[in-house]
């Protein structure tokens, strides 16, 4: 393992799938006074698919979705590998991304939020979803497919329970 200020990288050899993988981490993000912010990312080759999975923790709050997608294009511009074939991100045939994207449901009031969940009327939620906004925006986004948004929002529950937070 190599050590560095920045990232970190690890090489080893993965038996299963008989083929070399390497992982690229980079912390903090743009800003170092966010220092449980990153990437880390593995990629490997799967019957000869190139196939990189990349998990993030990017911003929180409301107001910074377009920091967010500035860690975005930075985690996309940084993490890098030694092969040649792949040597970024968006190389890869496959490119799983998942993590704390911590993107939010913008413009719309506490009360219709509650209403449209508990009521079971998710889907006037997402024209409002930050990514989603954001997707149309930016190009480099766009390359990415999101699955169905069919859940409920995640943020922020009373501790210990599934009730949506009532302070």
């Amino acid at each position: 393992m190599y050590h560095y200020s920045k990232e970190i990288k690890i090489k080893i050899k993965f038996r299963l799938l008989k083929s070399p993988l390497s992982s690229h981490a980079i912390t903090p993000l743009c800003f170092p006074w966010q220092g449980n912010k990153g990437g880390v990312s593995v990629r490997f080759s799967f019957y000869g698919h190139m196939v990189c999975f990349l998990n993030c923790h990017l911003a929180a709050h409301v107001n910074y979705a377009l920091q967010r997608v500035d860690e975005i294009e930075h985690i996309l511009e940084t993490q890098d590998f030694d092969i040649a074939d792949t040597p970024h991100v968006r190389d890869h045939k496959v490119v799983f991304w998942f993590g704390d994207l911590n993107f939010r449901i913008a413009d719309h009031g506490l009360h219709f939020l509650r209403s449209s969940i508990n009521g079971g009327r998710l889907h006037l939620l997402w024209n409002k979803d930050q990514l989603t906004m954001m997707k149309k925006k930016e190009a480099f986004l766009q390359e990415f497919d999101e699955g169905d948004l069919n859940f409920k929002p995640t943020y922020k529950f009373d501790r210990n329970s599934d009730t949506y937070d009532t302070r």
